[in-house]
C-alpha cells in the first residue's frame, strides 16, 4: 500500500481554456500563476491546486498526491509494476513540482491517471 500525504493537484482539460482560467480566479478565487501555450497553472495562498490543459473535452485529467518527503520511488514503482501498474519517473510535470512517479493507468472512482510527489520538507 502507498502512503499518501495529502492531495497535491488536479489538472483539468478544457476545451476553452480561457474560459476555465476566468472561471477558476473569478468564481474559486485561485490565481494565474503561469500561462503557456495549451496550459495554465493556477494557486491558492497555500500553492499550486489546479493545473488547465487544452483538450477536446472538459474532463478530470489526473491527480497528484504527495507522499512522504522520504518515500522512495523505486520502490514505490516496484509495488505498482507487481500490481501490473507501469510508472515511470518525470522531472518535468510542471513548474515548481519537480521529481514525480506518474502512472497513467485510470485511478479507481476518478477515472483518471496519477502522480505522486515527495511532500516538500518544512522547516521548524
Amino acid at each position: 500500500m502507498i502512503k499518501l500525504s495529502r492531495l497535491g493537484t488536479a489538472t483539468f482539460e478544457t476545451p476553452d481554456l480561457d474560459k476555465a482560467i476566468a472561471y477558476y480566479t473569478q468564481v474559486n478565487g485561485l490565481v494565474l500563476d503561469t500561462k503557456e501555450h495549451d496550459r495554465a497553472f493556477l494557486a491558492s495562498k497555500t500553492g499550486l491546486l489546479t493545473t488547465l490543459e487544452q483538450g477536446g473535452e472538459p474532463k478530470l485529467e489526473r491527480l497528484l498526491f504527495e507522499v512522504s518527503p522520504s518515500a522512495d520511488f523505486t520502490g514505490i514503482a516496484s509495488k505498482l509494476s507487481a500490481d501490473g501498474v507501469q510508472s515511470e519517473v518525470r522531472s518535468d510535470s510542471c513548474p515548481g513540482i519537480g521529481k514525480v512517479l506518474a502512472f497513467n493507468d485510470q485511478i479507481p472512482l476518478a477515472g483518471c491517471a496519477g502522480r505522486l510527489r515527495n511532500a516538500p520538507v518544512h522547516a521548524a
